[in-house]
């Protein structure tokens, strides 16, 4: 067995859950990938015949991006939860969450308590916060695995069991160089036992939605995760509340610094809170703005069906607008103020759905993927839709930021190993 395989079943008995029937029904061959996938991470072959592992499996866009399927009940075991047992701790502290409501001044309210957040989404990112530093400065990348949680409410009309609030926190952990090519070696024999297919738009992993948080494919992966994050590598966490009766949202984020909370302010506003206030079809506001998004707002309506700004001015903003949601342009995490990023591409739609013209040669392309965004159509132009990977209510919303990285990331984990 490979030193890597043999820390990280170590490190998933080390947090001592009830016998799993998921480990035991683990396939054999799931194993052998495993096994095999970690042998150029730095350890050494002791010998044993090993099944060989394709150099470049197909990885679909879901396989990387992974969209939970929503359980049948909030109430759900298998669903992953903050204060599930993960690497070091919880996946997080429930005083960072209570620091949070405080300093954005929500005020305290039973949907925003600790034990209704779910995680929904995960995502692996070899290249934290700008994926072109793979090429040019690659010991410069931040190798992270990303979750994301929002909260499960009762649901207003009844109709549901459970629906999923506009609240959501995105939260980041930095994995050594070592650790993480073991960690992207466990998720890529994951997605070699469920091959969904590169030709397969991103969405709600298949397999997973037709097995089951519960079945052994989606234990497996949620093991992998507790395995890989946890308190001891959370380095980054933001945050996203609704306020105003669902009228307005309020961004912020933290850095983790010796296990506290450190703020740290929004790009170009000089603030660590932003707010965006606004619902479909009327102006929209955001404070403080940056200069990003006071260009982006001439893609917003004045009017209903009629654009804030100069023709002038809505061809820079549809051009900024490809240029955000493009990962291998300037523009990243860190040079992006927090509402920029979240609504750049559904005003852009807007804009185009408006008659305005588009900049192509500024689109970001990758040949291998379906890069089609396949949130509900009547969504994905509506710029109050702010979700950029999880749900509203029961329904998906995806960026098409996060379609565009799925494909960098997914290109970088199919490639053969450098030698």
């Amino acid at each position: 067995m490979s030193k890597a395989l043999a820390r990280f079943l170590l490190g998933m008995s080390a947090m001592n859950p009830p016998k799993p029937t998921w480990l035991i029904s683990l396939t054999f061959s799931w194993l052998l990938v495993l096994l095999t996938s970690t042998l150029g991470c730095g350890d050494e072959d002791d010998g044993t015949p090993t099944t060989p592992v394709p150099t470049n499996p197909a990885i679909a866009l879901a396989d990387v991006s992974v969209l939970l399927p929503l359980p049948s009940s909030r109430d759900d075991e298998s669903w992953l939860r903050l204060d599930a047992t993960a690497k070091g701790g919880v996946l997080l502290p429930t005083e960072h969450l209570a620091t949070a409501i405080a300093d954005f001044q929500i005020g305290a309210s039973d949907e925003l308590a600790y034990e209704h957040w779910r995680i929904v989404a995960a995502r692996l990112d070899p290249c934290f916060p700008d994926g072109a530093l793979l090429q040019t400065n690659p010991a410069a990348c931040r190798r992270q695995i990303r979750l994301v949680a929002q909260p499960v409410a009762s649901d207003p009309n009844g109709v549901e069991d459970f629906v999923l609030t506009d609240n959501a926190i995105h939260l980041l952990y930095d994995l050594e160089e070592a650790q993480f090519a073991t960690a992207s070696a466990q998720w890529k024999a994951w997605a070699a036992e469920t091959p969904v297919g590169a030709d397969a738009p991103l969405g709600i992993h298949p397999d997973l939605s037709r097995d089951g948080l519960g079945s052994p494919l989606g234990a497996t992966f949620i093991a992998m995760l507790t395995a890989n994050v946890g308190e001891a590598n959370l380095s980054q966490v933001t945050f996203m509340f609704v306020i105003g009766r669902s009228s307005g949202w309020r961004f912020g984020g933290y850095k983790v610094e010796e296990g506290a909370l450190v703020p740290f302010n929004a790009h170009n506003t000089g603030s660590y809170t932003q707010e965006l206030v606004g619902v479909f079809g009327t102006p929209l506001e955001i404070s403080p703005s940056s200069p990003l998004a006071t260009t982006l707002l001439a893609l917003a309506e004045a009017l209903p069906g009629e654009l804030a700004g100069t023709p002038t001015e809505v061809d820079a903003a549809i051009a900024l607008a490809q240029q955000i949601d493009n990962p291998t342009t300037m523009h990243n995490p860190d040079t992006v103020d927090c509402v920029s990023c979240h609504v750049a591409g559904r005003l852009r739609r807007r804009g185009l759905a408006l008659g305005a013209p588009d900049a192509p040669q500024l689109a970001y392309a990758n040949d291998t993927f379906d890069l089609t965004n396949t949130t509900n159509p009547s969504l994905v132009g509506d710029a109050t839709m702010v979700r950029s990977f999880g749900y509203l209510g029961t329904t998906m919303l995806l960026s098409d930021r996060v379609i565009h990285e799925s494909a960098e990331v997914a290109t970088w984990l199919a490639a053969p190993p450098s030698e």
